[in-house]
Formats: C-alpha cells, structure tokens, sequence
C-alpha cells in the first residue's frame, strides 16, 4: 500500500511533485517559443568567416556567452537553416559530446547557432534568468528524456514537453537575483583561480629552468642525468591484489586516482606492488605511459601494477622540487617521444634515466619549492572556496526552486 505524502499548509500535490499553491507546472511550450539553428556549407568559404558569431555546443556550459570561435556571413545566414538569436536567448544543447547534452547557457549577444542547439525565448510571464537555474537544476531529469528506445539525442519535440515549476513572476524574479548573486560570486573565484593556474605556471618554468633565480642565490647549475637523481623503490609482488584498492596516475601530472575494489576482470599474470607515500610514481606502460605523481598519504594499503614505477630522490635532491620539475608539460613532451615498442607502448628506461636535468644546489632547490608549494596552497584554497560556492548555490536551487523555501516578494 502506498503510503500518502503529507502535504504541508500552504501547497498542493502535482504530477511533478508538491509545490506551493500559487505555482503552477507547465510545459516550456506553453509560455516559451523554439527554435533551432543550421550550419552553412562549409565548401563554399564565402558563407565562412563573415561578421555574424556562430555558436556551436561546445560553448554551452552554463555561462553567459559573449563571444563564438567561429563566424557566418550574411549570404552563409541566407543560405542555410541558421537564424540569428537575441541577446537573452536561452540556448540547450540538443547532442554533443560528452556532458554537454542538456546543458544551457544564455545569450549575452545576437548570435546564429547550429542545429545541435536549442534556442528558446520565454514570454513576458517567465523570467530568463528563472528558467535557466530550473533548467539547470532539473539537467539530469532532461538528458533522461533522452535514453529511451533508440532516442540518443533531445530534440525541440522533447523540449517542448519538458515541466516547469512557475512560480509568480516577482518570486521568480527574486530567486533568479538571489542565485545570480551567487553565479557572480562563483564567476569571480574562477577567474582568480584561472589567473593563479597561469601565474604558477609561468613561475614554475622559470624557477625550475632557473630563467628566474631567488633572490639570494646565483652560481652554475651542475648538469646530471635523471638516472642519478632517482632511485627505484623495489619491492614484493602482493600475494592477495584482490584484498586491496588499486590505484592508477592521471595524464599530465594531474595525481592520482583510486579506482577502488581490485577489478575481477583485471589481466592475469600482471604483478601489483604497494605504493607508499612519499614516492614518486611513473607511468611506464600504456596508458599510464609518461604519467607522473607524488603519493598522498592514504586511509588504506593501495597497491599498483608493475606497469606504474616508484621512486625517491637520492640525498641531495629535494622532493618537493624535483616532482616540480617532472611535472611540467615540457617534460611530459621530452617523455612521451621515449615512449616506443611495436605491440605494447613502454618507455625504454635507459632512455629515461639518461633524460638530461639541469639542478641547483640543495639549498635553491628548497627554496624553489617552497615558492612553488606556497603558489599551489593559495590555488588548493580557492578551489576549495570555489566547491564549497557550488555545493552552496545547488543547495539553494534544490529549495527555491522547488518552493521548499520560499521568497518574500510584495505580492507573497
């Protein structure tokens, strides 16, 4: 037996759940038109590179956006499906790939789009700013509408029949400010952490390279092979990989991941090792192939294949600075051209250890990698901020939006 929902004073029961008496559901097409864009024939380029901006899905990422990566000409407009959209224009992504079906974004300019996107423009009784937070909270329940049968794709016919909880239009109106408060907030962190993420790169490669030396130190840099800086960690193969968590390397220096429980499915034959903090471990054999990073402390025993090698500096290396130095993109390029072998892609160790590195004295290195920790704690902490902002603001969504909490207006 079904037991009854309590419906609390103030609200009634829909088919999309309980909402405030004064809300209504109603499908987008009952209060928004739709509307789709084309894309010019690419083999005529007088259709190509005009002064219209063309938005393709790869844009629609729950920003306002005011600019496109590619341009049509007025014939390209006259000559295809694409229509110019208004500045205010609510745009989903119909496919694409990835996350990106079911995303939205508003238009910050006039803007022809392709037939990937949705373009849709709500009348006076539904506020922009409103739909596009309830479009995105609900962006699960809409790629849903999108995984039955052989539908692979959302489409305008989708669309149209997507619910919409509305409220009046001044509660909208003052939710749709309360959470864009909250979207600039978060816009002004990620800018500041998308300047922190190039300053420490440029501070990286010229401290590393020594292009920029720390006030207080100068002197030759002596030349060594990798070889002599780093010292593989043996050890035993596990007897039992199966009663551990298995770890694996992001490419490009970006850590580690565990990938939980020992896999069933997982290549016989192949031995596994611990993984100890503090090593540095390297990626020698296939996809791992040139991934580099410095173990964190974990909870559990975490264990590795052999195709992931550990290692420690000798004395007279300083941890923090050489795992600086193996992390640079240019290094991850110098690796990557050793990599060879015609059925499984590893890299030749001799050609490893013999990877020239240019080191300063013990006491520099200490230094450049103070610097370069200090840059990448004061980073760790705006993303930090920057997570705890969104799981704020989605919070705040899930309750307005659904009329759990409700907004004062001067007609509430």
């Amino acid at each position: 037996m079904t037991k009854e929902i309590d419906i609390p004073k103030g609200y009634k029961k829909t088919k999309v759940g309980v909402i405030p008496k004064e809300w209504e559901v109603k499908r987008i097409n009952q209060f928004a038109s739709l509307a789709s864009g084309g894309t010019p024939n690419r083999e005529i380029s007088e259709y190509w590179n005009g002064d219209i901006p063309w938005i393709t899905t790869t844009l629609i990422n729950g920003k306002i956006i005011h600019s496109s990566e590619e341009y049509i000409s007025t014939d390209g407009l006259n000559n295809s499906s694409a229509k110019i959209f208004s500045k205010e224009t609510i745009l989903m992504a119909m496919y694409g790939q990835g996350q990106t079906r079911g995303r939205v974004s508003k238009l910050g300019i006039e803007a022809a789009t392709n037939q990937a996107c949705a373009a849709i423009t709500p009348d006076s009784s539904v506020n922009t700013d409103f739909l596009i937070e309830f479009l995105s909270l609900n962006y699960a329940n809409i790629r849903k509408l999108s995984n039955t049968g052989n539908q692979k794709n959302l489409n305008l016919q989708l669309i149209k029949t997507i619910p919409v909880k509305v409220p009046p239009l001044p509660e909208q109106q003052k939710i749709a400010s309360i959470l864009t408060t909250w979207d600039k907030a978060i816009e002004h962190v990620q800018l500041v952490i998308d300047n922190l993420k190039v300053r420490n790169k440029g501070l990286a490669q010229q401290l590393l390279t020594g292009k920029k030396r720390l006030k207080g130190f100068e002197g030759e840099w002596r030349k060594e092979k990798l070889g002599k800086l780093l010292k593989e960690v043996k050890s035993k193969p596990v007897k039992c990989p199966e009663q551990y968590e298995l770890i694996s390397i992001k490419l490009y220096g970006k850590g580690i991941i565990s990938t939980g429980k020992f896999p069933k499915n997982t290549k016989k034959g192949r031995s596994y090792h611990f993984r100890n903090e503090g090593e540095i471990i390297i990626g020698r054999q296939n996809f791992h192939n040139g991934s580099i990073a410095f173990m964190p402390k974990f909870k559990n025993k975490m264990i590795a294949s052999n195709a992931i090698s550990s290692f420690s500096s000798v004395n007279g290396i300083d941890d923090c600075w050489i795992i600086n130095y193996l992390l640079r993109p240019s290094f991850y390029l110098w690796v990557e051209n050793l990599i060879g072998g015609t059925g499984q892609k590893e890299i030749n160790r001799k050609d490893f250890n013999n990877i020239p590195i240019v080191v300063p004295p013990f006491k520099e290195q200490q230094a450049i990698a103070k610097v370069l920790t200090n840059a990448d704690q004061e980073l760790k902490l705006y993303e930090k901020k920057l997570a705890t902002l969104q799981e704020q603001k989605k919070g705040l969504m899930q309750k307005l939006l659904t009329g759990e909490i409700r907004v004062k207006t001067e007609k509430l």
